[in-house]
């Protein structure tokens, strides 16, 4: 919700949230939500890069498909 309605701050939060927290249940609507908007977009693929080798290969996966969804 925070990302859709354009709320910056979030993101180191979101960050750390995701570089300790691996499971994909949470990480799902977040990733596709930095993915639609236009202003996070760019935001998207570095942050998964950043902390990609944490997560599981099943999560690494599916994150994928949706910044590839995407086009990014």
């Amino acid at each position: 919700m925070a990302i859709r309605s354009g709320y910056r701050d979030v993101l180191p939060a979101y960050e750390a949230f995701f570089a300790s927290v691996g499971r994909y249940l949470f990480h799902e609507p977040v990733f596709r939500a930095l993915a639609s908007e236009a202003w996070s977009q760019p935001l998207a693929r570095p942050l998964f890069e950043r902390w990609r080798h944490r997560h599981h290969a099943h999560t690494v996966a599916a994150i994928e498909r949706i910044l590839a969804e995407a086009g990014l």
